[in-house]
């Protein structure tokens, strides 16, 4: 999740939720933070295109 906020947004945006989903330890944690994550990546053009295989990538790991 932190890698794809990078890939799209860059390192020094949406620093509050990649220290949020850094901090996470369980995977509920994780689950609360994807539709945040999944909003933000949609923001970017790239991301809204690629959005239901890196969710599909999300589910596959979590």
């Amino acid at each position: 999740m932190i890698n794809t906020l990078r890939a799209y947004h860059g390192p020094y945006s949406k620093l509050d939720l990649v220290k949020r989903i850094g901090a996470s330890q369980q995977r509920a944690e994780l689950e609360v933070l994807s539709e945040e994550w999944r909003s933000s990546i949609a923001e970017n053009r790239a991301g809204l295109k690629r959005i239901d295989e890196l969710m599909g990538l999300l589910r596959a790991v979590m």
